[in-house]
């Protein structure tokens, strides 16, 4: 089952309710299991639309924020209307290469990319920015170590992230828990332990309070339970 298209289905529902002319437009339909798995989710974490949709935004929202460029979209799965649009990307990358194709069709120049393989960070040749939602916070410290090394390695200085915090909302992590999903924990000592030397954290905020910066979609998303941070890391000149 592609969890990328449970993703989707529960972002194109809130838009369905929140913003119909971007729902209607997006010809999203996946199948019948991945529905059903999406209707369980939402009955085991009643808010997970409004998680998904304040992840999904990110990556758009940074880019117009801190005028990005040369940017990479590191794992993002399919496209959504809340993707960053293709002429603000230079790569749009996943490990899935279904995800890929439906990003290629969508107008991208989509990469596939196993982010935790370095020959495979090398094909983002020219990339000076990159992108991460949804990933770093499933992935141990050895691994998220060796991301931040090979993007580093390949010439990037600024990497904008998500990242579950340990101040957050308990019960909704324990949620994830309880569907056998591990999330790791970092605060910003944690996470800036992890990075390569001469990088640094220079922004870091809740990702519901960063939603004011998201628009109009944003602001319908005040009720986004705590679980996330966003963070720019930056590499020293």
């Amino acid at each position: 089952m592609r969890t990328d298209h449970v993703t989707a289905w529960l972002i194109k529902e809130w838009l369905q309710d929140h913003a119909p002319d971007l729902a209607n437009a997006w010809g999203l339909q996946p199948d019948a299991q991945v529905i059903g798995f999406a209707k369980r989710l939402q009955t085991i974490i009643p808010q997970v639309r409004l998680i998904f949709v304040s992840q999904n935004i990110l990556a758009k929202t940074a880019i117009e924020m801190w005028n990005l460029e040369d940017v990479a979209v590191l794992a993002g799965g399919v496209p959504t209307p809340l993707t960053p649009r293709p002429h603000q990307l230079l790569y749009y990358t996943d490990g899935n290469p279904e995800a890929v194709e439906e990003a290629r069709a969508a107008g991208y120049n989509a990469r596939h990319v196993n982010v935790l393989d370095d020959k495979a960070i090398q094909q983002l040749d020219g990339a000076k920015s990159a992108i991460a939602t949804g990933l770093f916070p499933f992935l141990p410290d050895a691994a998220t170590r060796g991301v931040f090394a090979a993007l580093d390695h390949q010439g990037l200085d600024t990497i904008v992230l998500s990242h579950a915090s340990s101040e957050g909302d308990m019960e909704a992590v324990n949620q994830y828990e309880s569907l056998g999903i591990h999330m790791f924990l970092r605060d910003q000592d944690q996470l800036q332990a992890l990075l390569p030397p001469g990088w640094k954290i220079d922004y870091c905020d809740r990702v519901v309070d960063h939603m004011r910066y998201a628009g109009e979609i944003g602001a319908q998303l005040a009720d986004t339970p705590h679980m996330m941070n966003v963070f720019k890391v930056t590499k020293s000149s």
